[in-house]
């Protein structure tokens, strides 16, 4: 076995593709954070937009809170624009609102929706209100601007209701049941738009060109820091221009109700002149922002990214560093060692590993059959050899994680399969994750076996461990016969 190079080396006589025109300056830090806030804004605007729930009926009343067995249905409930959802917006209060037939139905639905989804997490985005509501001719319901809320449903005393856990659940352990919600404002960061304009709405049915749109949100970005009566106020005007009138009240500090006014009535005259079969209405609506959970955690690290205290938030020299500004490091190699079976790899396989350990970023292209499992294997040996180098050379084993991904479960398995049918004492190689039912069943033994090992390797006297170190470093010395590969593990 050949000593691993303790730097990548950059390939010789390979640069960057040239003779195809001028490339594009490189981005700056600060441009490539800007990239990063427009990737996170489209994330929350699509998913702010995603939803339009269809209109119901507004329940005369209902049974009695089912949490055993909760129904799914009501999407929504409303509340008034007055100046009680003013002080929400603008004033960061809370509102509180006693559990009607409509908001019962809503919460059912929402507890459904928490027992499929098992455990939430608890600073994820919870709801969107949605106003001034549009009744499209489908029967959708739109609202032209969408805003982060936080909700709870607390009991008769205003202990906040805790969905309770499956296990719970079996033992028909239930909370007592709540009696009124209470509603606040979500936290946005000081450069975060506090809403998101439904731009189809806004062009579809209202009929503003895009131009004009356009114009709309580059006024916006002008602002350092804008609240949200400065918001709508330029809105109300947009609306307004294009119904033809202009209101004499005071842009920026006009009062919420107002502007609300504003907003209703502009719309209601563009729908009016359109002659579309859609109508809107002076109320909101809370829609469960459960579409979001899809995106939450990438918009969540996109957003611990733009709000780093110390220190840069990414790295020049990073992979995302590389694709944000457009500065793709040079290429390496580095020696692939380790073997996890007999079968070797081929010279393709070969020269693929050693770009993956000497590169950053590595990018493997085939068809069906032509190995690339095979490749993710061998790999997956060389991490775990690489790990043990660390062992023998400073004495702790390294911490470094290996982890295989795919949108197909079965691509997963054919790789943590065979690692895990290699023969070490008990010891799993590869750890299966996934949903909850793969967690429950294949991770929770995984976890007890590993832990099993490690409790047994605990009771190893040190002239065994010792003497393990000593054979590992024979084998680090010496090359196998025919190559400069070691056999993993």
């Amino acid at each position: 076995m050949t000593a691993r190079p303790d730097t990548s080396t950059p390939l010789p006589n390979e640069t960057m593709p040239g003779g195809h025109g001028p490339r594009a300056r490189p981005l700056t830090h600060a441009e490539g954070t800007e990239v990063l806030r427009y990737w996170l804004a489209s994330l929350q605007l699509e998913e702010a937009l995603a939803a339009r729930p269809r209109a119901r009926r507004t329940p005369a009343s209902g049974p009695p809170l089912r949490l055993e067995a909760p129904s799914l249905g009501q999407e929504y409930f409303k509340l008034a624009l007055d100046p009680a959802l003013d002080a929400v917006l603008c004033q960061r209060r809370e509102l509180h609102r006693a559990l009607d037939a409509e908001l019962a139905a809503f919460f059912e639905s929402w507890l459904a929706m928490r027992y499929r989804r098992g455990e939430g997490d608890d600073r994820e985005p919870s709801h969107l209100l949605a106003f001034p509501v549009v009744h499209l001719p489908r029967g959708e319901l739109a609202g032209l601007l969408r805003y982060g809320l936080q909700l709870e449903f607390t009991d008769a005393t205003g202990t906040p209701f805790r969905v309770p856990s499956r296990a719970q659940r079996r033992r028909k352990e239930f909370p007592p049941p709540p009696r009124e919600v209470r509603l606040a404002a979500a936290e946005r960061s000081a450069r975060q738009a506090p809403f998101f304009i439904d731009t189809r709405l806004l062009h579809n049915q209202l009929g503003i060109e895009r131009e004009r749109i356009d114009e709309l949100f580059a006024q916006l970005r002008r602002q350092p820091e804008i609240g949200e009566r400065q918001m709508l106020a330029p809105i109300c005007d947009l609306l307004e221009s294009e119904v033809g009138r202009a209101s004499d009240a005071p842009r920026a500090t006009a009062a919420g109700p107002a502007l609300f006014d504003r907003l209703t009535a502009a719309m209601s005259a563009l729908l009016a002149r359109s002659g579309r079969r859609a109508r809107v209405y002076p109320v909101s609506i809370v829609l469960d922002a459960v579409r979001a959970k899809t995106t939450w955690h990438l918009q969540r690290e996109l957003q611990a990214l733009l709000e780093a205290k110390s220190g840069p938030s990414w790295d020049l020299d990073s992979c995302l560093g590389a694709y944000l500004t457009g500065r793709p490091g040079l290429p390496g190699r580095s020696v692939q060692r380790a073997l996890l079976s007999a079968g070797g790899m081929s010279p393709s396989q070969e020269a693929a590993a050693e770009r993956c350990w000497g590169s950053q970023l590595t990018a493997v292209q085939g068809p069906p059959g032509t190995g690339k499992t095979t490749l993710i294997l061998q790999l997956a040996a060389e991490a775990l050899v690489r790990q043990i180098d660390q062992l023998v050379d400073r004495g702790t084993m390294g911490d470094g994680v290996f982890v295989v991904t795919s949108a197909n479960n079965r691509a997963v398995d054919n790789v943590v399969d065979p690692l895990n049918a290699v023969e070490c004492g008990g010891l799993p190689l590869a750890l299966r994750a996934g949903s909850q039912r793969v967690c429950q069943h294949l991770l929770a033994p995984q976890l007890a076996r590993a832990s099993a090992w490690l409790e047994h390797a605990r009771a190893v006297s040190d002239r065994a461990r010792a003497g393990a170190v000593r054979r590992l470093r024979s084998l680090q010395a010496r090359p196998e016969p025919g190559g400069d590969a070691a056999r993993a593990p």
